[in-house]
């Protein structure tokens, strides 16, 4: 059925964007530029990749939970929830450190970064954000490793120059107690100098599912977050930036674990992001160096993990602090009218603290940590971008030289340094078909450098126990793109095709005959290669006036090429669907998640607990929403799966959202 509903959304989504009138054709709208693709301004439809932009007002009327929770819904883009912790999101079949997240364009990624789905997205607060740019299929060559599926980037808030004085509050409720929430804002500006002062608190409870799954427990989770931006232009051309951004999570509970794995506890008891950054802007009028950026930054994540089986007087409590120093220059040149080109270096330095304690009858025994105690991790890039752009043509190209340098301690052997490096490139073209449509193809060439996590890592990681490997070199991709986009008068749209061909991948092999601690052994090795092709449509177009529909589609396909079976954890073919009805100050937004079964699994995916020999089944979940404003407050309400239906996303740990609903109430001077 869901197959069924999918099919008919793309034939009528795609009759709409087809069916334009003569006067659509003459005239564009105002639509979004980047700044991700290239490291330079650029509109969507100028540039020869799959990027797209959500905006503050797409992020407020979406009022979602989390982050990682906007996506489920809005894009091509798979959520998968290891618990309600967590959020995870694949592009094109990939996560975890096979894509990349950055954050006012520094990187989050750092050298513990695991395979698979992780919860750093969700470490981001929703509040805290003004923007969010999706690069699909690319990024290694503009922003280092990691970007094999794609990146993430995410915009903070700035202060408003225009407002001496505003303040905002926003308060979330929910039903079933799963959410209370109170976030406030001060924003002070005089002259050239601007401040914005940010902070939220939050309570989540067990996340309710539909039908007869009824309450998850433990699922719940309290979070703090506090963020500050000051911006001084010291004069007409150069412009300082100070920031800092703090978010806390405390008691987040690994739920599949309670329970499937037989833990009386286990769960993420204090984890935090901090970043601290310094920007430096200059313009000038020499063409060769027309711009600059200088961004200094620190990052310091701790993680602290509690852990005790049933009827087991071993309580384990594991500590991991990561400290990343960045560094990065960046010139923008203009050499001449048609020609733009991104040049610079950048440096990010990870020093890595693990610990573990195992505790019985109050007797408490040190031991290695899940990394190496003291690790260091280099990671140097030097990259220039160019962009040509003719009347009819953009031919963008790219060169990237990354070296990586880590050194990881052993009380045996001592201190192991291990070097890699990778040299990447890309090339794109688009072709205008006339003032509103395009034709691109691209070719990128990606990497992820191992890090600490792949050569380091000692200890249980989902379902297996995991021993630290070495001589493992870069994962290679190399990926061809074909689309068509469109931007009109009465809205866009865009299809592609992508094949992705992915060498050395760094994958977990079983060591025969080793169990520890009832799981069983891996350790990781270069033994894979594997392919992954799709297809992606998305649109949004006008109906009537005041109302529009919006269309996403994504099918992935994914084969492990050595072990001639389904690459793990790959998404079924999933979509969304929504209609927009704005009157005055009233927006009605009802809209469609559904997704195909997924019986493609890996030798992996069978093995998974959360996943097993029958796949996931298929779904399809109504949602609502309504947002009204009036004066200076904004209220908001999210009424979800309508139909109460028990599903959940492939690979999760946890089922969604139950028939439920979430208010807030937003108040702005």
């Amino acid at each position: 059925m869901p197959k069924t509903i999918l099919l008919l959304l793309f034939s009528f989504s795609l009759s709409f964007a087809m069916a334009k009138d003569t006067d659509s054709l003459k005239v564009k709208t105002l639509e979004p530029v980047n700044v991700t693709a290239m490291r330079s301004s650029l509109k969507n439809s100028e540039t020869p990749a799959r990027i797209f932009s959500f905006s503050k007002s797409e992020l407020q009327t979406s009022d979602s939970r989390t982050l990682p929770e906007f996506f489920n819904g809005n894009g091509n883009y798979f959520l998968q929830k290891t618990n309600h912790g967590g959020g995870s999101v694949f592009l094109r079949g990939l996560t975890g450190n096979q894509t990349l997240i950055l954050v006012d364009g520094i990187r989050l990624n750092n050298s513990t970064f695991r395979y698979g789905p992780n919860q750093y997205l969700n470490t981001i607060n929703p509040f805290m954000v003004s923007s969010v740019e999706v690069l699909s299929g690319s990024g290694s060559v503009q922003y280092g490793s990691d970007a094999i599926g794609g990146l993430i980037q995410v915009f903070s808030n700035s202060p408003d120059f225009d407002k001496k004085f505003g303040l905002s509050i926003n308060t979330r409720i929910s039903t079933q107690n799963m959410e209370k929430g109170l976030s406030g804002a001060i924003n002070l500006s005089k002259g050239k100098f601007g401040l914005l002062i940010s902070g939220t608190v939050k309570q989540f409870g067990d996340l309710v599912g539909g039908k007869n799954i009824g309450r998850q427990a433990p699922n719940g989770y309290d979070e703090s977050a506090f963020e500050a931006k000051g911006i001084w232009n010291l004069n007409e051309n150069l412009s300082l930036t100070l920031a800092h951004q703090h978010l806390a999570q405390r008691n987040v509970p690994i739920y599949h674990k309670i329970l499937l794995e037989d833990f009386k506890q286990n769960e993420i008891s204090f984890q935090a992001r901090n970043l601290s950054f310094l920007k430096l802007d200059n313009k000038t009028q020499n063409r060769f160096f027309s711009s600059q950026n200088i961004t200094l930054s620190h990052q310091f994540n701790p993680e602290e993990r509690t852990s005790q089986k049933n009827k087991a007087a071993l309580i384990r409590f594991e500590k991991d602090q990561i400290n990343t120093s960045g560094f990065s220059f960046t010139n923008i040149s203009l050499p001449v009218k048609y020609w733009t080109i991104s040049s610079g270096l950048e440096a990010y330095d990870d020093k890595v603290y693990s610990s573990k304690i195992d505790e019985t009858n109050g007797v408490k025994v040190s031991k290695r940590g899940l990394y190496p105690n003291n690790s260091s991790y280099l990671n140097s890039a030097i990259f220039s971008l160019h962009q040509f752009s003719f009347k009819t043509f953009q031919i963008h190209a790219g060169l990237r030289w990354n070296a990586v340098k880590m050194q990881i301690p052993d009380e045996t052997l001592g201190t192991s340094e291990v070097k890699n490096s990778a040299l990447v490139y890309n090339f794109s073209v688009l072709k205008k078909l006339g003032k509103n449509i395009g034709l691109y193809s691209s070719f990128n060439t990606a990497f992820r450098a191992p890090n600490i996590d792949d050569m380091g890592t000692l200890g249980i990681v989902d379902f297996r126990y995991e021993i630290p490997s070495d001589n493992l070199n870069p994962e290679k991709s190399k990926q061809f793109e074909l689309g068509i986009k469109g931007n009109f008068k009465q809205g866009m749209f865009q299809i592609n095709v992508f094949q992705n061909q992915l060498e050395d991948l760094i994958t977990r092999e079983k060591v025969v005959g080793q169990v520890i601690e009832t799981y069983q052994v891996y350790a990781k090795m270069n033994t894979g290669k594997a392919i992954i092709k799709g297809l992606e449509w998305s649109s949004k177009n006008k109906i009537i006036e005041n109302l529009y529909v919006s269309t996403f589609l994504t099918y992935t396909y994914g084969q492990d090429l050595i072990k001639n079976e389904p690459l793990r954890r790959m998404p079924p073919f999933f979509g969304n669907f929504s209609l927009e009805y704005t009157l005055s100050k009233l927006k009605i937004r009802p809209s469609l998640a559904a997704a195909t079964a997924q019986k493609r699994l890996a030798s992996g995916d069978i093995a998974d607990n959360r996943i097993g020999k029958d796949g996931t089944p298929s779904f399809a979940v109504f949602n609502m929403n309504a947002n009204y404003a009036i004066k200076r407050f904004n209220f908001n309400l999210n009424v979800l799966n309508l139909g109460n239906k028990a599903y959940k996303t492939h690979g999760s740990g946890v089922y969604g959202y139950g028939r439920s609903a979430f208010g807030s109430v937003s108040f702005t001077l």
